[in-house]
């Protein structure tokens, strides 16, 4: 089969299981991989499986200093709407060279890649996990001391709210249009059923022995 290939992917353990998986699909199949200037692409490296390897640019909002890093949520935010709109130009490239599946993986900003939602080539997309900050409760640290001040702005700062819908849209819609979702173990799978509703099949990650 013609694949393609799209992440988002820092170095660690979602970039060692990709490097795996397409040193092995590289053996039957011909890759293209898509990715995005932010990803590591030194860490498992890809580049030796693909017949093609195209880097998008990609360069993030400058965040807020001290005192204004109330803002960066909502910089934040903003960065998601740039990424959705950079990601339907991409999809719109790979389609238009008519592979037989795209194989997408994680984005570090937003998790689940918005290019899910604009493919219309059928798109497999292996999830190592829902985004914790939005389906999980958020872990106390005892150590986290704020002032009367930052007690009262966390209450009325509207961005970290912003940035959650906005996060969370995203996310569900992406997931919801990929056409088979895998993942890494039965609890993933539960995990899936549970966030988002959806059947995933469990594909487990291979070992290099």
């Amino acid at each position: 089969m013609k694949l393609a290939i799209y992440h988002n992917l820092p170095s660690g353990g979602g970039k060692r299981a990709l490097h795996e998986l397409t040193r092995r699909l590289a053996q039957n199949h011909v890759i293209d991989v898509y990715a995005l200037s932010a990803a590591d692409h030194e860490f498992g490296d890809l580049r030796p499986y693909a017949s093609r390897h195209q880097v998008v640019r990609f360069t993030p909002l400058p965040l807020a200093r001290r005192p204004f890093g109330r803002l960066n949520q909502g910089i934040r935010a903003a960065d998601l709407l740039r990424l959705r709109a950079l990601q339907c130009r991409i999809a719109k490239r790979i389609d238009a060279q008519q592979y037989d599946v795209v194989f997408v993986h994680n984005c570090l900003f937003g998790q689940s890649p918005a290019v899910l939602e604009f493919l219309d080539t059928p798109a497999a997309y292996y999830c190592q996990e829902p985004p914790r900050q939005l389906y999980e409760p958020p872990v106390q640290r005892p150590y986290n001391s704020f002032s009367r001040a930052q007690r009262i702005g966390n209450l009325v700062d509207p961005f970290p709210a912003l940035y959650r819908r906005a996060l969370r849209s995203q996310d569900r819609r992406n997931v919801h249009s990929a056409d088979s979702i895998l993942v890494n173990s039965a609890y993933s799978r539960e995990t899936m059923y549970r966030v988002y509703g959806v059947f995933a099949d469990v594909c487990y990650l291979g070992v290099d022995t």
